[in-house]
């Protein structure tokens, strides 16, 4: 991708790690993530594209503590949901927003995002996603984003409303 305000290319990402301390307490955690930015029409009217897996493997008969399970919702993946709302070994997150100039420093952009949590791989399917959609205003400089405020809907949560410094992807 050409920027951290990605208007164009691609990212492929990924992660692993082993963690362990004492017997009781032993896994790893891996992730692959994939991003596409593609320009519509004139510069700056971006169709940004986000897949990402998460899963924990527990070792022999190593446990996963709470705190270390994944979780969607926030302002980064399932955004109409809050923070942490979902808990599992393992998240499956699917993003979708439209960026479109009003300014030359303001962006306006809707998102519709798709998630689950699972134990196993086994455990995926379709009729398991969760779905929240919405919007907001982000504020940018040349090549950065400074601040978004966006607004975001889900069956469950009717408003869930975020200031954000950074971008999602």
């Amino acid at each position: 991708r050409n920027t951290s305000y990605a208007e164009r290319g691609a990212l492929l990402s990924f992660e692993g790690a082993y963690i362990g301390g004492t017997d009781a307490v032993r896994y790893m955690r891996s992730s692959i993530e994939a991003q596409a930015y593609v320009t519509l029409l004139k510069r700056a009217r971006v169709l940004a594209l986000r897949a990402r897996i998460d899963q924990l493997h527990p070792i022999g008969t190593g446990i996963i503590p709470f705190t270390e399970l994944r979780t969607l919702g926030g302002n980064q993946d399932q955004r109409g949901y809050h923070s942490a709302y979902f808990r599992g070994w393992g998240t499956l997150a699917i993003n979708i927003e439209y960026r479109y100039p009003i300014w030359d420093t303001w962006n306006a952009y809707f998102f519709w995002d798709e998630g689950q949590v699972f134990d196993r791989m086994g455990d995926l399917s379709a009729d398991n996603f969760t779905t929240s959609w919405g919007g907001g205003l982000a504020l940018r400089s040349a090549n950065r984003l400074v601040v978004k405020v966006q607004i975001g809907h889900s069956a469950v949560q009717r408003a869930v409303y975020d200031i954000v410094l950074g971008q999602a992807f």
